[in-house]
């Protein structure tokens, strides 16, 4: 049931639009159409990749990274001014000053006005910094080119967590008044226990028990390593070894239904579950919620769904799914995320209608 996602419609002019994630930093052109094209990729510039650099080195090189890439397309392509760069950071989506990203840069969360010293480094361009899940789900929700009737939700589970919804009423994604954010729902505190205790277990922003900690991909890698160093038994029956790649071997030990396998993705997802019933909870007129990202591509989209389904129906949603039994085979849908964070950035640098809106109306 993983859906896949039409290109943006000709709202969205030609431009450059880049995707800097935990992971991976890609770059491409996107025609008016929608087409990518001249795609490129590079390992993250991140902490865990070179955790001898400060925060300070690991935010110039990535400011050096996006001038290269820009001036990189555009010499290929005369005449793009627009850049577009999707963050995986938690920002103000109205000033676009950064305040953290720990998949990046760890626990540092000094401000960071990136879109500022880009417009004065590389003024040739017009620069549009926003946040990867808010480029996502702006991607998502024009790509049919059909007018939203409800609210939609846009789940990334990948390096880290997070959610944005799209507000039908308001015809955008409405933030706070006061940082600028929405659904920064990764670093909400959770709970996770596995075989009776509760998991010590820290957010790569620094916080303890964070959802970030326990349910995206970095959570998950320290669960099964918490596994490891803890139960040395269940950790050789997973195939877990020191240094070894967990994620891969926790895939093969789900595929040949190893002996506590499945618990641990239920530990792993248990906390996720709780936080998606206190959203519908919250704002029932959420009528899809969406979710892609790398660890759904890692250990199987449609074995992700039904396990979070099954944590899901192990609670309940309240005097609801008791009485419409389909309702999260309804509401959860599995989407290819692979590219919304580039679509959804080119959208942002060239559209002319508002996305961001707060209490007080658009901004």
């Amino acid at each position: 049931m993983t859906l896949s996602v039409q290109r943006a419609p000709a709202q969205a002019g030609q431009a450059i639009a880049m995707d800097i994630g935990g992971t991976w930093f890609r770059s491409a052109r996107v025609g008016a159409d929608g087409g990518l094209s001249d795609r490129r990729s590079a390992p993250a510039l991140s902490a865990r990749n070179h955790p001898e650099k400060t925060a300070a080195d690991l935010r110039a090189a990535l400011f050096s990274y996006l001038v290269a890439e820009a001036r990189h397309h555009a010499d290929r392509a005369p005449g793009i001014g627009a850049v577009g760069v999707s963050m995986g950071a938690a920002m103000h989506h109205r000033t676009g000053v950064i305040w953290n990203s720990g998949p990046l840069w760890g626990a540092c969360s000094d401000p960071f006005d990136l879109g500022s010293a880009l417009r004065q480094r590389a003024p040739e361009f017009d620069w549009h910094v926003t946040n990867d899940v808010s480029a996502a789900l702006l991607a998502l929700v024009t790509g049919d080119g059909h007018p939203v009737v409800s609210d939609t939700c846009y789940i990334t589970v990948s390096t880290g967590i997070a959610a944005r919804i799209w507000s039908a009423r308001a015809g955008g994604i409405v933030i706070d008044d006061i940082a600028g954010l929405q659904g920064e729902i990764g670093h909400l505190p959770v709970t996770a226990t596995f075989r009776g205790r509760v998991l010590p277990l820290t957010c790569d922003c620094g916080g303890a028990h964070h959802l970030n900690a326990v349910s995206s991909g970095r959570g998950m890698e320290a669960v099964l390593e918490h596994v490891r160093e803890t139960h040395p038994g269940i950790a050789h029956g997973l195939g877990l070894a020191q240094g070894g790649d967990h994620i891969t071997a926790f895939g093969t030990a789900l595929d040949r239904d190893a002996h506590f396998a499945h618990d641990i993705l239920s530990t792993c997802l248990r906390p996720l579950a709780q936080v998606v019933l206190t959203m519908i909870a919250a704002n029932p007129a959420i009528a899809r919620i969406h979710f892609g990202g790398g660890v759904l591509d890692g250990l199987g989209p449609e074995r992700w769904r039904d396990a979070l389904i099954g944590e899901l129906e192990t609670y309940g949603a309240y005097q609801i799914s008791e009485r419409h039994p389909a309702f999260f085979n309804e509401l959860v849908r599995i989407v290819d995320g692979g590219d919304l964070g580039l679509l959804g950035a080119a959208q942002i640098a060239t559209r002319g209608a508002p996305v961001f809106l707060s209490a007080g109306g658009a901004i």
